[in-house]
C-alpha cells in the first residue's frame, strides 16, 4: 500500500472518529436536556449543559486545578469527548438522586461504541 493511501486512510479514520464523537456528544446533551427528573425553576442548570470534543491535534484546553497533568496524559494523542453541567450545584442535584447528566453520559458512551464499530467496518 502506498504511503499516500495510508495517510488518506488515517485521515479518513480520524474524521470518522471525530464526527462520531460530535454526533454522540450532541445527542447526549439533547437527551440530558429533555430529562425531567428534577425541577429546573430557572432553566440555568439545563442551559448549562454542554460538550467539547478534543482531538489529537487540538488538545489545547484550559485546565484548572491539580488534575491538569492527569487530564493531559489521558487525552494526549487521542480523541476525548467531555460533557459537562456548568452550574456549580449540578453535582449536588445528582447526589440527591436526580439525573442531570449521568444517564446521558452512559448512553453516549454506549452509543459511541456501537456507532464507531459500525462506522469503521470497511
Amino acid at each position: 500500500m502506498a504511503l499516500d493511501n495510508v495517510d488518506s486512510f488515517i485521515k479518513w479514520v480520524n474524521n470518522r472518529v471525530h464526527q462520531t464523537h460530535l454526533y454522540v456528544a450532541e445527542g447526549g446533551i439533547t437527551k440530558a436536556r429533555q430529562n425531567n427528573t428534577y425541577m429546573d425553576r430557572t432553566a440555568n442548570l439545563r442551559n448549562s449543559l454542554g460538550y467539547t470534543v478534543l482531538t489529537p491535534v487540538s488538545s489545547q484546553s484550559d485546565f484548572i486545578g491539580e488534575g491538569e497533568s492527569y487530564a493531559r496524559d489521558l487525552i494526549e494523542g487521542s480523541f476525548c469527548s467531555v460533557m459537562v453541567a456548568g452550574m456549580p450545584y449540578a453535582a449536588a442535584v445528582e447526589a440527591k438522586g436526580y439525573d442531570v447528566l449521568s444517564n446521558a453520559t452512559n448512553a453516549a458512551r454506549n452509543d459511541f461504541k456501537k456507532l464507531i464499530q459500525k462506522s469503521l467496518k470497511v
